[in-house]
């Protein structure tokens, strides 16, 4: 019952940023570990707290941009192997701490780090004019971050090409889960999820997104079933690519070398279609 009172007091007081984020300040690694050459900068565009970013220089032939938002947890360091091979297939790659991450000014809360997130495609298409040439790449709550605010531009879709690992469907359904998944608030789940604030659920905003789409997810996720990117993808209709990778869990896919091989033939398969109708 303490579990139970000490929960409702967390999302009743400004819950959903202690259910959702995880920040952390320490650096634990940079690309230079990985024998990439990068920068670590500011953006400073007036339009909320600096955000510290990192940009990794591509190997070889540049093949296009790549906006990576990460997880829930840590800040850029932490989830550098998720991004760490992708400069030598020719991908320049800006990683983004949210508010409140790593050396990001401000506090992380679910709002402010959606609005960073558009600020951040913003920059990116400011960076790389050659719409053709972005590609959004987003990881588990990353990942639904980066559909809501795709789906969510009114003007203007900023990137070609999307790829979501393990995202999840809902805010509300996601803590739902996870409430339920003990035993003592089993019987609560319902009446404390619908103290989340699921508007920015990228469930949503999906049917709007109309660039190709690429949803991956672990058979073994338990953190984030796979029933959520099933129900995204088909929420999309016809602009989705689904894989559902048996054997691995929350995240890890992409650890595999035979994935991104096949990620990266998906990404020049869409993005070359894309330059071919004159989409910059």
């Amino acid at each position: 019952m303490r579990l139970l009172i000490a929960l409702l007091v967390l999302l009743l007081t400004g819950g959903c940023t202690g259910v959702f984020m995880y920040p952390d300040n320490v650096r634990v690694i940079d690309p230079s570990a990985y024998g990439l050459k990068f920068s670590e900068n500011l953006l400073q565009d007036g339009q909320g707290p600096d955000l510290i970013y990192w940009d990794i220089q591509a190997k070889g032939k540049y093949q296009g941009t790549i906006l990576f938002l990460h997880g829930n947890a840590g800040n850029v360091s932490t989830h550098l192997r998720a991004v760490s091979w992708l400069p030598e297939e020719g991908y320049r790659v800006i990683m983004l701490d949210y508010r409140g991450y790593g050396g990001s000014q401000g506090d992380s809360e679910i709002r402010g780090v959606h609005h960073d997130a558009e600020r951040m495609f913003r920059f990116v298409a400011a960076m790389e004019p050659d719409r053709s040439r972005r590609i959004l790449f987003g990881q588990s709550l990353g990942a639904s971050i980066a559909l809501y605010t795709q789906g969510n531009q009114q003007d203007e879709e900023f990137f070609s090409a999307i790829i979501a690992d393990s995202p999840f469907a809902s805010y509300r359904e996601i803590t739902r889960e996870k409430v339920g998944s003990f035993w003592l608030l089993y019987p609560f789940q319902y009446p404390i999820s619908l103290l989340i604030l699921d508007t920015y659920s990228p469930i949503n905003m999906v049917k709007k997104i109309t660039v190709p789409t690429l949803f991956i997810h672990g058979q073994d996720d338990q953190i984030v079933l796979p029933h959520h990117s099933l129900d995204l993808c088909q929420a999309m209709k016809g602009y989705c690519t689904r894989w559902e990778i048996s054997g691995m869990d929350h995240i890890h896919a992409l650890n595999g070398i035979g994935l991104r091989k096949r990620t990266i033939q998906w990404i020049q398969e869409v993005t070359t279609a894309a330059r071919g109708k004159g989409k910059h």
